[in-house]
């Protein structure tokens, strides 16, 4: 609708059919638009030095979902609305003790080193990465920069979360 286009607009997005923001359905975008805080939003944009908005993603999930260890392309502010969620994060420089697949393979972005099992013997260097770990519960925001690692496990049966992705400056 308009408020989604002047959203867009406000966080750097183009306007007359150029917007990919959402891809949720008009009812869904109202109700994030009236439920986020895009002021916040444009603050954290602009101390990270981050480009325009690109788009918006939800995740609904169950106690035990697991997105295995990988890095994203753009940045993020992964808002957690509903139940808990634990992120491991890595800095980039530990990319090569997670054994990421070749590039140009179909999940080039993903760790080959499961984090759940570690195997020793076939991933030795796994015991030289260093992680943080973070625990997110209803209201609490996380800042991912492009290119750091993360590993992720639903903690709650029901588990509701919105990451907002904006493009490098």
């Amino acid at each position: 609708g308009t408020r989604t286009a002047a959203a867009a607009a406000a966080l750097g997005g183009g306007g007359g059919g150029e917007y990919e923001g959402f891809n949720f359905g008009e009812a869904v975008d109202e109700d994030l638009l009236k439920g986020c805080n895009w002021e916040e939003l444009e603050t954290l944009r602009k101390a990270g030095g981050w480009g325009d908005f690109k788009q918006a993603q939800i995740f609904i999930g169950c106690r035990d979902a697991l997105t295995p260890c990988h890095y994203d392309l753009v940045h993020n502010i992964y808002v957690q609305v509903q139940g808990w969620k634990r992120f491991l994060l890595f800095d980039p420089c530990y990319g090569e003790c997670l054994y990421p697949y070749p590039v140009a393979h179909p999940m080039d972005r993903c760790a080959r080193a499961d984090l759940e099992k570690p195997d020793d013997h076939r991933f030795p260097r796994l015991r030289e990465a260093r992680c943080v770990e973070a625990v997110l519960g209803p209201g609490d925001a996380l800042v991912l920069p492009a290119g750091w690692w993360h590993h992720v496990q639903t903690l709650t049966e029901d588990s509701i979360s919105v990451s907002f992705w904006f493009d490098d400056d």
